[in-house]
């Protein structure tokens, strides 16, 4: 009973260290200045692919990346973003999960999509999982704290942009996140 309550106690301190940790991040947002040049969204997606490997070979998991353009977003932010929608798609996409990352640039907008083929998000709940502490129906039974999207939708909308979900073709969830250039 006693080594039950101990392993209680260790798991809902982890739990609080990974909220903390997710404020924090969310917190931080905001205070960097926007690059003077694009920085390359491809690069910066094969790092994080690279920090995340472990947990993509758990998975039994597979990320392809395009070419993607490159954007004004502080790299560190960048990586949060990907890191984030990345563990997101590692978590709910299922069985051996199938992520792509694409992106174009068109009229002084960059575009970038993170694309799973999971259960996808409901059409109702595609707003309401940008809102700090909320998680969709699906994410019930799989651990999070419900600050990652949240995180992605500050980063995004501070450095001229909009974030948005639209369901893959098959099944999923697709992530599209647009910059605008700086004038």
């Amino acid at each position: 009973m006693g080594q039950e309550c101990l392993e209680e106690i260790a798991k809902s301190g982890k739990k609080m260290l990974h909220l903390l940790e997710d404020l924090l991040a969310l917190a931080r947002v905001g205070q960097l200045e926007r690059p003077s040049a694009g920085v390359s969204a491809t690069r910066v997606a094969e790092e994080v692919i690279q920090e995340l490997a472990v947990d993509i070979i758990k998975a039994q998991g597979k990320v392809t990346v395009g070419d993607l353009p490159a954007v004004y977003v502080p790299e560190s932010l960048l990586a949060d973003l990907f890191r984030n929608l990345l563990t997101n798609a590692l978590r709910y996409a299922g069985d051996r999960p199938q992520i792509e990352i694409e992106g174009n640039h068109f009229g002084g907008c960059s575009c970038l999509l993170v694309r799973d083929h999971g259960p996808g998000i409901p059409s109702v709940e595609r707003e309401l999982v940008f809102e700090p502490f909320m998680r969709g129906s699906s994410g019930e039974k799989i651990p999070g704290t419900g600050i990652g999207l949240a995180t992605v939708r500050k980063i995004v909308r501070l450095y001229s942009g909009q974030v948005r979900i639209e369901e893959t073709p098959g099944g999923g969830a697709t992530f599209i996140l647009e910059f605008f250039d700086p004038q």
